[in-house]
């Protein structure tokens, strides 16, 4: 029995898309990238579009003779082939074509690439960037190699030797507010995969319980607002008012644990950017979310800015739990840490404002007291990765003097006979905040003829140059040690 005209039509329709996005693929694949992932993942995705061209062409020729049994096989086949086509075509596309070289830092990749390698050892990045202030970081590769398995394709992946068992996405702002200094945001962004990764919400959860006096207390609550609103003149039923009252119980009995639990994870996030970029993430974080009016509004997916701020500033202040960057016996020693710290501790005051909504106020309370538990498990997943105030202390100082003298930070010595070594891109950031905030004013004056945003502009661009300097020095000395 011959195939169907619309049969026909659809399948005709789909070699034009298979060849349209084989198109697609060639132009991606003569773009230049500044890391190795995009363009592997554009070698496999070129290969498996031409087989399944001719995969398409054979259903189209079997189709025309077989039988209705065969033919409907065959239209699944062809079905899976365009769900296979769409989910490229809309969502990984689109993310290797805002990861060439004229849309991401080059710079910027390689330190990168090395601190996802912190948390997540092997993972392979694929790096985009978007106009608006948005950070990303998530995992690609669970998605990409059901879509290969589910066209046979996996020998693809295989003879390509690209391993996509450890790919992530992680997208980069476009437009930051303090430009290169803002991307330690992605620390917090890096602590949302790996609470996902490692299933942390197994470990927390336990913690977050409610007693049921308190969900009928905030229950009651909402419901006596509720009666207040209505009129007086025409109160409903008895009945009506009964199962109002139920359906808000048992809509508070869920919702303060899934708040609670989606606190958790934000201020988790809070303590791992914390544990990766030390001081420079509380000034990124801050910059972010205190200008805004209300810094103790709480919504349902994020605690109080002021909250969070402070949380991630007592996290670095205490050695246990903490990470002990504060040294209260040596105030010369804490003037760096001090000059980061301070401008957002005194915005934020020291003292914790409670939302006065009842049913926030109850998740906030919760979360206070789990809080401590929350950074110790930040600490046990972070392990030796984090950024440790050793490193900041000997190598911020003396970046944040070659910013000072208007050089890159790229190299400092521990002592003065000491050969140069080459910085972290933690501490640059550091640095980088640090000069941001106490020279800021002398550097404008060595400029005094330009506009105050070129000044600034070329500063993150000096910042950008030490890092890309850094990158060529770690290269030189990793490959000297291997010849």
């Amino acid at each position: 029995m011959a195939i169907r005209k619309s049969d026909k039509t659809y399948l005709e329709a789909l070699l034009e898309l298979t060849s349209t996005f084989t198109e697609h693929l060639s132009d991606l694949k003569d773009r230049v990238y500044p890391s190795a992932c995009p363009l592997a993942l554009v070698d496999c995705l070129l290969q498996s579009s031409q087989i399944l061209v001719d995969r398409i062409q054979q259903i189209i020729s079997s189709s025309s003779t077989a039988q209705d049994g065969v033919v409907e096989d065959l239209l699944a086949q062809a079905s899976d082939v365009y769900v296979f086509i769409e989910f490229f075509q809309s969502y990984v596309l689109p993310i290797i074509r805002a990861s060439d070289s004229e849309n991401v830092p080059a710079e910027l990749v390689r330190p990168l690439e090395q601190i996802a390698g912190y948390v997540f050892p092997g993972s392979n990045l694929v790096i985009s960037s978007v106009p608006e202030s948005n950070y990303y970081f998530s995992e690609m590769s669970t998605k990409i190699k059901e879509f290969f398995a589910s066209l046979n394709l996996e020998s693809v992946l295989a003879e390509q030797k690209f391993d996509a068992r450890d790919i992530y996405h992680l997208q980069l702002s476009g437009n930051p507010p303090c430009n290169i200094l803002s991307h330690c945001l992605l620390g917090h962004e890096i602590g949302h995969a790996l609470y996902r990764k490692l299933d942390v919400d197994a470990t927390i959860s336990p913690w977050i319980r409610f007693d049921d006096a308190v969900i009928k207390r905030i229950a009651g609550s909402i419901f006596e607002a509720l009666l207040n609103a209505l009129s007086a003149s025409q109160p409903p039923p008895q009945m009506v008012l009964q199962q109002t009252r139920e359906i808000i119980e048992y809509r508070t009995r869920f919702q303060l644990p899934l708040i609670a639990a989606s606190w958790a994870e934000e201020i988790f996030s809070d303590f791992i950017g914390t544990g990766l970029f030390g001081p420079a993430y509380i000034c990124s974080l801050s910059v972010l979310i205190l200008p805004f009016d209300d810094i103790d509004m709480p919504s349902e997916s994020h605690p109080p800015s002021r909250f969070r701020v402070q949380s991630c500033i007592r996290a670095l202040h205490r050695s246990d739990p903490g990470f002990g960057y504060k040294r209260l016996a040596d105030r010369k020693e804490n003037a760096e840490y001090d000059a980061l710290v301070r401008p957002w501790s005194e915005a934020v005051t020291s003292v914790p404002h409670r939302p006065t909504d009842d049913l926030y106020k109850t998740v906030f309370g919760l979360i206070l007291s789990i809080k401590d538990n929350i950074l110790l498990e930040a600490k046990r997943q972070l392990g030796t990765s984090a950024f440790s105030y050793s490193r900041f202390h000997a190598e911020v100082p003396q970046l944040r003097n070659r910013l000072i003298d208007w050089l890159p930070p790229n190299e400092y010595q521990l002592a003065a006979s000491d050969q140069f070594r080459t910085p972290s891109i933690q501490a640059i950031f550091n640095a980088g905040w640090l000069s941001y905030l106490e020279d800021m004013n002398r550097l404008l004056g060595l400029f005094p003829k330009f506009p105050e945003l070129l000044v600034r502009k070329k500063y993150y661009q000096l910042i950008a140059k030490g890092i890309e300097l850094s990158n060529i020095q770690d290269r030189w000395e990793t490959l000297s040690k291997s010849v």
